[in-house]
């Protein structure tokens, strides 16, 4: 029986036509794994590329941001210098016109006299600070103003705090101290600064506030202030008439500093009590 017309052309076209599942190369698993490595490579390039440039623009930002720190550092160190040159001129002009040093402390400051065991009393030259030595103080505020968290700007601030105390002017030598206390950065100038704040108040007639800075001074942990703070600590005490807890501190010297100066101190003093 011969088949229909086209029918043997039609089915042999099919079957050559037509792949089977067997018929099928199916890559093996080495092309895979390489495919799929290049594919990684591609994408984690990609993402090292943008975390790469990332870290570039970081660095330089960062190195623009250092250079501009050391800059500014650089200006405020020369204008505090030039702040301090001219201070030194004023004080003294003024030592030559009127035969004084223009300090006026006999030599003695809270801290010595407190490490000798005597009762800070100044003889201090009364002397307007802004109008004697305006142009050193207009440059030392200005160091303060244009150069903030600066190591000058701290220096300048507790600089203006001393002149002011230096000639009995403790409202405005207390106003400085505060700022520095403020602005220190490390334990040493965050103490020195909150010992100073205390010495002001002491002299301002406030003991109870003086107190306070003492102990926050003596909270900061800095070692080599300890002794001054502890003493000027009983000394707070006993200007509020509470002889039981200077008797206390000056107990507490004695014990931590056998044997030093700071002992001898507490020990005169507690004699007194």
């Amino acid at each position: 029986m011969r088949k229909p017309f086209g029918m043997a052309s039609t089915t042999e076209n099919f079957s050559e036509s037509h792949l089977d599942r067997k018929s099928l190369k199916r890559p093996d698993s080495f092309t895979i794994a390489a495919t799929s490595f290049f594919v990684d490579v591609f994408q984690n390039t990609r993402v090292l590329m943008g975390v790469g440039g990332g870290l570039l623009l970081a660095a330089a930002g960062f190195s623009v941001w250092t250079n501009q720190v050391d800059t500014a550092s650089r200006q405020a160190t020369g204008a505090w210098y030039e702040a301090e040159k001219a201070l030194d001129q004023e004080m003294k002009s003024f030592s030559s016109s009127t035969g004084s040093s223009g300090v006026g402390t006999g030599g003695k400051t809270p801290l010595t006299a407190s490490r000798e065991g005597q009762d800070f009393k100044s003889n201090y030259i009364k002397i307007d600070v802004d109008a004697q030595f305006s142009k050193g103080v207009t440059k030392l505020r200005e160091v303060t103003e244009k150069f903030p968290k600066t190591r000058a700007s701290f220096e300048a601030q507790m600089q203006l705090g001393s002149l002011y105390f230096d000639h009995g002017q403790f409202e405005k030598a207390l106003e400085w101290y505060q700022k520095a206390a403020s602005a220190a950065s490390d334990k040493l100038d965050r103490g020195t600064a909150l010992s100073s704040v205390g010495y002001a108040q002491e002299n301002l007639g406030k003991p109870t506030e003086a107190l306070a800075s003492f102990q926050k001074a003596i909270a900061v942990g800095e070692t080599s202030l300890k002794g001054d703070l502890l003493l000027a600590i009983a000394r707070c005490y006993e200007g509020l008439h509470d002889s039981a807890k200077a008797r206390s501190i000056y107990e507490q010297v004695s014990k931590e500093f056998t044997g030093g100066d700071y002992s001898k101190v507490a020990e005169i003093r507690k004699s007194r009590l």
